[in-house]
């Protein structure tokens, strides 16, 4: 399944250079974006969410280009930030709903519904200036939830989030999928990614350093493990099929 395409990206924040000549594809149901800190990860995945703009070429979600139709995307992405910091005084009910208002989604069932997926239903009332670092990953997951989208942008969503919230995290994003979305997952835990992972992207100083089937990951580097198949990735060139130009 093809949704997003981006050709010949290129992102300069400032003065400096983040992609120039990006060429990607992203297809299947559940795609983890692997690299180091520094990668460009967040700047993809913003880049993705119409955040942030290219200084050159096309995105295309679905077939349509949405540098110049964002409202395109945004109708039909959900996005869940690294960092996500709401009104404190308000509960995270009044979040959703306050988020809702904002993109059209104001029905209290499908509020509701959101609260229960995300295990939030007992908190739902409490004002989420108190919530813990994994409760707040949870309301930010709520949010990206709210429109029913077709596509799930999530950067680094299990930070913060104790064993059994990851086990939970991982059931709701395989029944996304198996629902028909597709989720695109930033991280730095390559155990997340093997285990809810059907392609891999490798990032590493701007550059796609791979994408395809994690399979074919570790049947490229000879690796038993994804963890041994990133790392002789980072360190081998001969391995690396770079997706843009210098």
């Amino acid at each position: 399944m093809l949704t997003y395409e981006l050709r010949d990206v290129s992102l300069t924040l400032g003065r400096k250079r983040i992609f120039s000549g990006l060429d990607l594809k992203l297809e299947g149901r559940v795609i983890g974006l692997l690299g180091p800190n520094g990668a460009g990860k967040t700047s993809l995945m913003r880049l993705l969410a119409t955040l942030l703009r290219p200084t050159r070429g096309q995105i295309l979600l679905h077939g349509r280009d949405i540098v110049r139709e964002p409202a395109y995307a945004r109708t039909r992405i959900g996005y869940v930030p690294q960092h996500f910091r709401p009104p404190g005084d308000l509960t995270g009910r009044q979040v959703l709903q306050y988020l809702g208002a904002l993109r059209d989604v104001v029905e209290a069932e499908r509020i509701d519904r959101c609260l229960v997926q995300t295990g939030l239903s007992r908190v739902a009332d409490q004002a989420a200036g108190a919530y813990s670092g994994g409760t707040l990953r949870r309301l930010a997951l709520a949010q990206a939830l709210l429109s029913d989208p077709q596509v799930l942008l999530m950067d680094e969503p299990t930070a913060g989030l104790d064993p059994e919230e990851q086990d939970r995290f991982q059931t709701l994003v395989r029944g996304l999928a198996e629902r028909g979305a597709q989720v695109l997952i930033s991280t730095h835990l390559l155990a997340e990614v093997s285990q809810l992972a059907d392609t891999a992207v490798v990032l590493h100083e701007g550059r796609i350093l791979f994408a395809g089937p994690a399979p074919d990951l570790l049947a490229r580097t000879g690796a038993q493990r994804l963890q041994d198949a990133y790392l002789r990735l980072l360190r081998d060139p001969a391995l690396q099929v770079v997706g843009a130009r210098p």
